[in-house]
């Protein structure tokens, strides 16, 4: 007796979706994508073509795989070098360059530091002189200089001279933050301002009168002196002349000017004529 083909695939032998297709005392399953083996049991391995580049760790999945990248690397066969740069870390108008798993800030002048976020110290190599603070900026300092220095790094002496501040023919010497001014004779003061007064120590005796002068004085005397400090008693103080006579006052002591009846040093004498002579010849005669 003949009976029909028995049909294999009644007992659903493929799995994983497999589609089971029906032979002569046999079968054959047509395998959905990813799955292998005569019932499709065995999971492919993706893995084994190693795709994960890189250092990139493989892990299978069904129909397909994952891979694991190492730092620095993205993408699905780890094959795309991270941008480090995506994120701006550079600062203060820095330009990024990506690296492998790092990134390297190209900074402006006056910052520093792995993102340029550091403000260079131009005050470190201490560039103000003459104990002048340093201020530190972007890219530059500014030194505040103390009292008698200027210049970008206090170098310079201020010349408190150049103003011309000695008057009356005074020199000026400059110093640090000051100057001092050497007077001619006959000044005095800070900036030779001022006349000596010559008379404050009252050079002129007995009640004469002091005048100053240009690095001087000179002594108005009272009657009956004389001499540059009025120290001298006049001569004709003391009246020398006699009869009348007036006393003129010389360098070497004085004269008596007499009257016409008397004649001598102090005026002392009279004049007689004698008979018959001329009228110039007399006799003298003592005054009694």
């Amino acid at each position: 007796m003949l009976t029909g083909n028995l049909d294999e695939c009644t007992s659903q032998p493929c799995k994983h979706d497999g589609v089971c297709v029906d032979g002569v005392n046999t079968f054959t399953c047509l395998c959905e994508v990813g799955w292998t083996g005569r019932r499709c049991g065995q999971n492919i391995d993706e893995c084994l073509d190693e795709p994960c580049l890189n250092g990139g760790h493989c892990q299978d999945g069904i129909n397909s795989y994952t891979c694991i990248c190492t730092e620095g690397w993205e993408g699905l066969d780890c094959d795309v070098n991270t941008d480090d740069c995506a994120k701006d870390p550079c600062q203060n108008g820095a330009e990024c360059h990506d690296g492998l798993n790092s990134y390297t800030c190209e900074c402006t002048y006056g910052w520093e530091g792995l993102n340029c976020d550091i403000n260079i110290d131009d005050c470190e190599s201490d560039p103000c002189q003459h104990d002048g603070v340093c201020l530190d900026g972007l890219n530059r300092y500014t030194c505040q200089c103390i009292g008698g220095w200027q210049g970008n790094n206090c170098e310079n002496d201020i010349d408190e001279c150049s103003s011309n501040p000695c008057s009356n023919q005074g020199v000026c010497i400059n110093n640090i933050n000051h100057y001092t001014c050497q007077c001619t004779d006959g000044w005095t003061g800070s900036n030779c301002e001022t006349d000596i007064d010559e008379c404050s120590s009252h050079p002129c005796n007995n009640d004469g009168e002091c005048r100053n002068e240009l690095n001087g004085y000179s002594c108005e005397c009272t009657e009956g002196w004389s001499g540059t400090h009025c120290e001298i008693r006049s001569a004709c103080a003391l009246e020398p002349c006699s009869n009348g006579g007036s006393c003129v006052e010389e360098a070497s002591g004085y004269t008596c000017s007499c009257g016409t009846d008397f004649t001598g040093t102090n005026c002392e004498a009279v004049y007689c004529a004698l008979p018959g002579m001329a009228q110039s010849a007399y006799i003298k005669k003592e005054n009694s």
